[in-house]
C-alpha cells in the first residue's frame, strides 16, 4: 500500500474513534460500559469494543497521534500483515486484559493496540 493511501486509511480509522466518541456524548446511555469486564461472561464482549472506546477527550488525544504514525507505517510496510497483527493485538490482548485485568474496573481505550502496534513493527 502507498504511503499516502495508508495514511489516508489510519486517518479514517482514528476519525471513526473520534466519531464513536462525539456520537456517546448524544446517547442516552454510556457505550462506554461495553468495555472489557475481567472474567465475566458479559465481559468477553468488551473485547471487541474496548479499542473503540476512550474515557474522555485527554485519553483520546493522547492515542490519535501515535495510531495515527503508527498504522501508516505497518499499512505501508504491508496491508494484508497489518490487518492481521491489528486482529490479533485486539484480540489477544483483549483477552489477556480480561483473564488479568482488574476486575473492579471496565477497560477501555486503544492504548493496547498502540503498543501491540510498537511490537508488531
Amino acid at each position: 500500500m502507498k504511503l499516502k493511501q495508508a495514511l489516508k486509511t489510519a486517518t479514517a480509522m482514528v476519525m471513526l474513534l473520534w466519531g464513536i466518541h462525539a456520537v456517546n456524548w448524544f446517547l442516552p446511555f454510556d457505550l462506554r460500559h461495553f468495555g472489557i469486564r475481567p472474567r465475566s461472561l458479559e465481559g468477553l464482549v468488551g473485547i471487541l469494543g474496548a479499542p473503540l472506546l476512550h474515557g474522555n477527550l485527554s485519553h483520546l488525544a493522547a492515542n490519535t497521534g501515535a495510531l495515527i504514525v503508527l498504522l501508516t507505517v505497518a499499512l505501508a510496510y504491508h496491508r494484508k500483515l497489518a490487518i492481521s497483527a491489528l486482529g490479533i493485538i485486539i484480540f489477544g490482548g483483549g483477552l489477556a486484559v480480561w483473564l488479568f485485568g482488574s476486575a473492579s474496573a471496565i477497560h477501555i481505550g486503544a492504548s493496547g493496540v498502540v503498543f501491540g502496534l510498537v511490537g508488531y513493527l
